[in-house]
């Protein structure tokens, strides 16, 4: 399908959107009234929240039709669930075959000029006429000005007609389908800030779920500021009609007392028990009807099948959307959904054991050492969480990234990239040294100097987390702000301004 009416300019143009919803038309009667109302709550929600002024029409006929000025209309119409397709059209009011004929040639004659075409078209209601009438009528017309290819046409002259009223357009742009946003409950989508669970929850959206989600926070404000970046991005691009939140818990604590009370085989697998038990009560609290999880079998040692087995059940249903998905599927999908370059710089915490974790435990090996963990350090957990609403969330100069970031280079620092070996190789900072995610940590351990560090890395938050932690040792490091390509440009003005 074409994708030419995306990244339409803001010109005051009046145009009128046909609407095509997805599965909306298989319900019954009464079933789809109930979705086509949320379907237009929610699309009037996105028109309030752009700022997207026009007219709004949802028929019962299962097509909507916007009318706006508004040239950004059509990238936030492709992101409002239950909507299949739409189409950038003009309405004529034509009541004969040959009135339609007529029409069409004036509205496609200078498209179809010196090209292939083939005319679509589609009828709702009776008429004295058919559908293969109106393409051969109008076809017939077209083919004086270009040639009829009904296979690979470069030009689709389309036509619709919905009761008296007609359509002509020539563009049709995917939406997402699925089904209306908030049309099946509400689910608790446990979020880490990486790829996988901000997908998962997304594709739970898409089947109508609303969702809330939970951070249990590992590594700090860093930490939190990246995936609440994530979040907020997902919430703003994709939820529109509802108003979710977000509740952090605070999990080092708990991550402490496992390394201390249970085996460290165990550990991840432990981690992930314990997560879930505070989500349960959570999304019970919140009224959610199931636990939302980004999983995907056998990509980690918490996600093999017998790992699975041996957690167990729990009060709620746990959803895993992802749970067939390979890794390359996941991180395609992120970035169509836009969070991929902010998932990438998360750093992941849940791997807590970096070799030879458990990857088949029986239920009743991991029922005894979790029966090891004392329960008050859960409780304790879920006693300090807190709420925060997500589309009222801004992040000012007060936030953790904003303190510790700059757009210089400190006299006299030492430069150290983040960025994977062949990221280095391909272009460094002068005289940078790489220092892997993995060694970061360590590597601040072992530092005693009073030379400031500059941290960089593809896009600012692992640096930021690095800076961050260097200075909770009392070493002077910042986290230099929008990543590699902006210290890139740094450096060439400075190198310009030098010569």
């Amino acid at each position: 399908m074409s994708q030419g009416l995306l990244g339409a300019t803001t010109r005051k143009v009046l145009q009128q959107y046909l609407i095509r919803f997805s599965e909306i038309g298989t319900k019954a009667p009464g079933t789809r009234r109930y979705f086509l109302r949320i379907l237009e709550r929610n699309i009037r929600d996105m028109l309030a929240r752009e700022g997207i002024s026009g007219g709004l029409e949802v028929s019962s006929a299962l097509r909507g039709f916007l009318v706006s000025d508004d040239g950004r209309a059509p990238d936030f119409l492709r992101r409002i669930f239950g909507i299949r397709s739409f189409s950038a059209a003009s309405e004529k009011h034509c009541t004969t075959l040959e009135e339609i004929a007529a029409e069409g040639e004036r509205q496609f004659r200078e498209r179809v000029t010196g090209k292939r075409f083939a005319v679509r078209a589609r009828r709702a209601g009776t008429h004295p006429f058919t559908s293969l009438d109106i393409e051969v009528a109008l076809g017939e017309r077209l083919a004086v000005f270009g040639t009829v290819d009904l296979g690979t046409p470069e030009v689709v002259a389309s036509v619709e007609i919905r009761s008296q009223r007609t359509f002509f357009f020539s563009e049709v742009v995917s939406g997402p389908g699925g089904l209306p946003l908030g049309s099946q409950g509400r689910v608790l989508a446990l979020i880490s800030g990486g790829f996988d669970s901000a997908v998962a929850a997304w594709f739970l959206m898409k089947r109508g779920v609303s969702c809330d989600y939970c951070f249990f926070n590992l590594g700090g404000p860093i930490h939190e500021e990246g995936t609440l970046r994530v979040v907020k991005t997902l919430v703003d691009r994709w939820q529109y009609g509802d108003d979710p939140a977000i509740i952090i818990v605070p999990f080092g604590p708990v991550v402490r007392a496992l390394r201390q009370q249970t085996q460290e085989p165990y550990w991840n697998l432990m981690l992930k028990r314990a997560m879930l038990g505070v989500a349960f009560r959570i999304a019970q609290e919140r009224e959610a009807e199931a636990i939302a999880l980004g999983d995907a079998l056998g990509q980690v040692s918490s996600q093999t099948l017998k790992n699975l087995r041996a957690l167990g059940e729990g009060p709620l249903p746990v959803l895993r959307p992802l749970l067939s998905f390979d890794k390359d599927e996941i991180v395609a999908r992120a970035r169509s959904i836009g969070t991929a370059e902010l998932s990438a710089a998360v750093k992941e915490y849940c791997a807590l054991v970096p070799s030879h974790p458990v990857t088949a435990a029986s239920p009743e090996v991991f029922a005894t050492e979790w029966a090891k963990l004392d329960p008050a350090v859960l409780e304790a957990a879920f006693s300090e969480r807190r709420t925060l609403t997500l589309r009222r969330l801004a992040f000012g100069a007060e936030s953790a990234l904003a303190e510790v970031a700059t757009p210089h280079i400190p006299e006299g620092a030492r430069l150290i990239d983040l960025r994977e070996a062949e990221e280095y190789r391909q272009w460094h900072a002068p005289l940078a040294q790489r220092l892997s995610s993995a060694d970061a940590f360590a590597f601040l351990d072992r530092l005693d100097s009073s030379q400031p560090l500059l941290f960089y890395c593809t896009y600012g938050l692992l640096s930021a987390e690095l800076a961050y932690e260097a200075r909770k040792r009392g070493l002077a490091a910042w986290s230099f702000s929008g990543g590699v390509e902006a210290l890139r440009t740094a450096l060439k003005v400075s190198n310009r301004q030098s010569t």
